[in-house]
């Protein structure tokens, strides 16, 4: 004989949405023993009360199951289906039988060799040096100045300056809103210094632990800067020649400035750096500290600038000079680089591979064009 189900309560549930897993709670009026409980959900929630979010989208009928949604019971011997009323088997989720059959495959080793990974990292570089070929290259105007900017990291005196957008992002704010987050630069040119900007909404990019020099890309946030100082060198090469360098500008640990120049190609070098992992090695002929000689200002709002002496990076700009050359920030957690950003180089997803965030791509820059105010 069939089991004589009760109703013992009828209740609204409140529409919680978008709160995670709410409760609904559905109090008796008086002390119940059962053999089982079922719930059912029989209307659908109030359109007119819904969030904005729900309102009208009702996924073709589908946003919500009427009919069974719980079936608990003591079953004793009986099987797992006793629990579920025959009326309900078309609405109520199917239930999967034969999981104790499941067996684990045998192991098969894959075999992936040292030329496919490289491959596959190249895949990422051609795909990007594919863009550029296809939409051109920009141009970040340097602008040369009578009078230098204050580095006090207030900016003020950048609002006419040729800003690049290294970044857009949609920040979340409340529990609803939202706010576009863009990071953008400039640079500009004025004496004897190199002075670059950069807007952002992050007021700690800068942590980072510095404890190693060499690998200041793989312990947080910085700024970063990619030049090709040599107007004679090809516009469209692939690895780095001599006068591409790499600047990188953060706080180490909070405290004090640190920045290092990375120069791949010093002819002379007899002992370069080598950034390698199981894959590859990647290696730079010169990595110096050169904190002393850059001067680094930031706002509480995530606005910073820093200039750097034009004889450090042996760059000898002129009105109207074309170079190549990149902007751009890494994120990080305080100890660890989580994410890089550039201006025009995008095949920069990869932060877990050492090689690969040591290389400069000279290919995926962009032009550099000195004149202007």
């Amino acid at each position: 004989m069939p089991p004589a189900w009760r109703t013992l309560k009828a209740a609204p549930a409140a529409n919680q949405y978008p709160r995670m897993l709410p409760v609904n709670w559905v109090e008796f009026d008086q002390p119940v023993k059962a053999r089982a409980v079922r719930l059912r959900i029989t209307q659908p929630a109030d359109e007119a009360k819904s969030h904005p979010h729900v309102k009208g989208n009702t996924k073709d009928g589908k946003r919500v199951w009427l009919g069974e949604l719980l079936a608990l019971e003591p079953l004793a011997d009986r099987p797992l289906e006793a629990a579920a009323p025959r009326a309900a088997e078309t609405v109520h989720p199917p239930i999967v039988d034969g999981l104790e059959t499941i067996r684990r495959l045998p192991e098969t080793p894959l075999a992936v060799t040292e030329q496919q990974l490289a491959a596959a990292q190249q895949y990422f570089v051609d795909s990007a040096a594919e863009r550029v070929r296809r939409e051109g290259r920009d141009t970040l105007l340097v602008a040369m100045r009578a009078a230098p900017p204050k580095v006090d990291g207030r900016l003020d005196d950048w609002a006419d300056a040729a800003w690049v957008t290294i970044d857009q992002r949609i920040t979340k704010v409340g529990d609803w809103g939202s706010r576009p987050d863009v990071t953008s630069a400039a640079v500009a040119l004025a004496g004897d210094r190199l002075y670059v900007a950069f807007r952002t909404s992050d007021p700690a990019l800068l942590r980072n632990t510095g404890e190693s020099v060499p690998m200041l890309f793989k312990t947080g946030g910085a700024l970063d800067l990619m030049i090709g100082t040599s107007p004679a060198a090809d516009p469209n090469r692939r690895e780095p020649v001599e006068g591409d360098l790499r600047l990188l500008v953060t706080m180490a640990k909070g405290a004090r400035p640190l920045a290092v120049l990375y120069r791949p190609v010093v002819p002379g070098t007899k002992e370069p750096a080598a950034f390698s992992s199981p894959v590859r090695t990647v290696k730079i002929d010169r990595v110096d500290d050169v904190s002393k000689d850059v001067e680094l200002a930031a706002d509480k709002d995530g606005s910073y600038e820093f200039s750097v002496p034009l004889a450090v990076l042996g760059l000898k700009p002129r009105a109207g000079l074309m170079i190549r050359g990149d902007v751009g920030i890494l994120r990080g957690d305080g100890f660890r680089t989580i994410q890089r950003v550039y201006w025009q180089n995008k095949a920069t997803g990869i932060t877990s591979d050492v090689p690969s965030e040591a290389a400069l791509a000279p290919l995926l820059w962009g032009r550099w064009q000195f004149g202007g105010r």
